[in-house]
């Protein structure tokens, strides 16, 4: 049967299902952005490899550090190895953006950011949480890290 829209991803929102455990390691430093430059150019590289939406970026994460988001970065040695957004609202912290610069995955980076954001979510009575797509293939880390998926939305595409 033809429906006229295909699927192109599945979206899960996850909520935490308590504090997570601290797990900055000894080389991880995690604290709010420094600058919005160093936190831009994490971003970029940890999600794109390269910096080439540099600009347009840095406006936005000026933009996002005048609001109710909190910009969390994971130092090791003084550089910014990864990075995480939390956006507040009512009793709920949301968690996006987290990634890691590539040289420094696997080495515990974006489990401590995540262990930063849920004590500040807890510390404020508010419930964390973060939505996933299927095909970032992240489930599986994130459920590692003590979330729990909520739902599961299916994403479609009007077929051209």
């Amino acid at each position: 049967m033809r429906t006229g829209y295909q699927k192109i991803d599945v979206m899960t929102v996850m909520s935490a299902g308590g504090p997570q455990t601290p797990r900055e390691g000894p080389e991880a430093i995690i604290g709010e952005a420094r600058s919005k430059g160093e936190w831009a150019a994490a971003y970029l590289m940890a999600f794109y490899g390269d910096l080439e939406f540099m600009p347009a970026v840095s406006r936005a994460v000026g933009h996002l550090r005048k609001g109710k988001s909190t910009l969390l970065e994971a130092a090791v040695s003084g550089e910014v190895a990864g990075v995480l957004a939390m956006h507040r609202t009512p009793g709920l912290a949301g968690v996006y953006c987290v990634g890691t610069v590539p040289e420094f995955r696997n080495r515990g980076i974006a489990a401590a950011l995540l262990a930063r954001a849920g004590r500040i979510a807890s510390a404020e009575g508010r419930t964390l949480f973060l939505q996933t797509l299927e095909t970032d293939g992240t489930d599986e880390f994130y459920e590692r890290q003590g979330f729990t998926p909520l739902y599961r939305k299916l994403l479609m595409q009007k077929k051209s």
